[in-house]
């Protein structure tokens, strides 16, 4: 086995032993063999760009997807036609989410070529992350393609060992619980500075 798929490996077990009742763990665990095994020979591919998890018997754990890391193959469009509806990023200029992109960690989730699900980290990749902008398409929803896609991410051998992870949601803390995300233990101790009208504020232009 290559180095590169040992820190691959070590990633995805790092992730299933930190949060044990991780739902659809075993999509993870089932389809480490085999992800190991077809990216073993692809050594141009150090990234850890591309791959299919395995179909299981049980439904709930999703479709088969496509979930890649590969930048070439991300639809920056086709994540802003979702994000400027959301309640996060609500009008968010087409230009500044390309830059986002460009620098962040990002995976998304593609079925028979149309991306279906997406999510980022904005990290250093040595001591701290921000989760954001994670959504699937409602057709695709309640059939585990957040957890395929939260799965991947945070299991990718670029983001072991951080110190601190961080998100922010209205209303989907189950999800993120199964990962190991807890409510803060010292709120008080964080600031923010906020300006959601800033997006509105942008050049009409900008808005595609």
């Amino acid at each position: 086995m290559s180095a590169a798929s040992v820190r691959r490996a070590a990633g995805h077990l790092s992730l299933l032993a930190r949060c044990p009742d991780l739902a659809g763990a075993e999509l993870v665990a089932e389809g480490l063999a085999d992800l190991q095994a077809r990216r073993e020979s692809d050594a141009a591919h150090e990234g850890f760009r591309s791959t299919t998890f395995p179909r299981l018997p049980s439904a709930t754990l999703g479709p088969m997807l496509d979930i890649t890391f590969d930048p070439a193959r991300i639809d920056v469009e086709a994540a802003h036609r979702f994000l400027r509806t959301s309640y996060w990023a609500q009008d968010i200029p087409l230009d500044v989410l390309r830059r986002a992109i460009a620098h962040s960690l990002c995976v998304a989730a593609f079925d028979h070529g149309a991306q279906v699900g997406f999510a980022r980290l904005v990290t250093d990749r040595a001591t701290f992350a921000y989760l954001a902008d994670v959504y699937v398409l409602p057709d695709y929803r309640g059939q585990g393609v957040s957890r395929q896609l939260l799965a991947a991410l945070l299991g990718h051998p670029e983001v072991q060992g951080l110190r601190r992870l961080l998100l922010v949601t209205r209303d989907a803390h189950g999800l993120y619980e199964r990962f190991g995300f807890t409510p803060l233990a010292a709120p008080a101790r964080f600031m923010e500075r906020h300006d959601p009208a800033v997006y509105r504020a942008a050049a009409p232009s900008a808005v595609a």
